[in-house]
């Protein structure tokens, strides 16, 4: 199973999931925000109270009529307010938040796992965010300050849930990979930002010619980025083995935990 995002923190929960156990023996994980993914009851209940209720005959437009409202409520809760929707614990088919990490043991045995974010997460929303814009346009102090807001931001969100996540699974008997995508394309305001990952795996020069993340990189240079990862991530998937350490300057850092 591979997955990006929210994508990754469904496979993630998917291991874990009432029925599932079986279903794959290997993950890739990129850039799961698991960060985000605890103690978010209060949250959760504050947006179903701003949802209110719907009558059974509801459209699917009235439903999402109320998403702003919904997703408003969930501002105030800081960081998870970002990522209003996700997983329940203790909602089928999900263990209960207390066991999640019992669960996680349980099937470590089982599952082979190859997870990690990159070096850069956050920088994707911030350069789209027009507070985090106006940060950057103050001459000298705007950049110093940017760059340490992302580094926590990116830590407390990805980095640092990945490395547990890759640790527990590994102390539980399973085999554990943690990966960092450093790749930084030139002409790049977005730097090693979330999704950057992507064009080294998936995709053509077509698919990726306007997207802005790339900057002024050449395909060329993509593809050569790229090359050794696609390599890397198919010897994982055929055989869930990769070496103890590699490193591709500038583009990958894998460890075995």
């Amino acid at each position: 199973m591979f997955g990006q995002s929210a994508g990754a923190d469904a496979v993630a929960h998917l291991m874990v999931a009432e029925g599932a156990q079986g279903l794959f023996k290997r993950a890739i994980l990129h850039s799961a925000p698991l960060g985000l993914a605890r103690n978010r009851r209060a949250m959760n209940q504050a947006m179903s109270a701003a949802a209110g209720t719907f009558e059974p005959t509801a459209t699917l437009d009235e439903v999402l009529a109320r998403e702003s409202t919904v997703t408003q409520a969930a501002r105030r809760f800081g960081l998870k307010g970002g990522m209003p929707f996700g997983t329940q614990y203790g909602a089928y088919p999900l263990p209960a938040e207390a066991d999640i990490d019992k669960s996680w043991q349980a099937v470590a045995p089982h599952v082979d796992v190859l997870i990690g974010a990159t070096a850069e997460e956050t920088r994707f929303f911030a350069v789209l965010d027009p507070k985090y814009r106006r940060l950057l346009s103050l001459p000298l102090l705007g950049r110093l300050l940017s760059r340490p807001l992302v580094a926590i931001s990116s830590r407390l969100v990805y980095l640092k849930a990945t490395r547990a996540f890759a640790r527990r699974h590994a102390r539980a008997g399973g085999r554990a990979y943690h990966f960092v995508v450093l790749f930084r394309p030139p002409g790049s305001e977005f730097g090693a930002a979330h999704t950057i990952d992507l064009p080294l795996l998936l995709g053509t020069q077509a698919s990726w010619s306007f997207a802005p993340i790339l900057g002024t990189a050449t395909w060329e240079q993509v593809q050569e980025a790229g090359r050794q990862v696609r390599q890397l991530w198919a010897d994982f998937a055929r055989t869930g083995v990769l070496p103890a350490q590699v490193e591709i300057p500038g583009v990958l850092r894998v460890r075995q935990v």
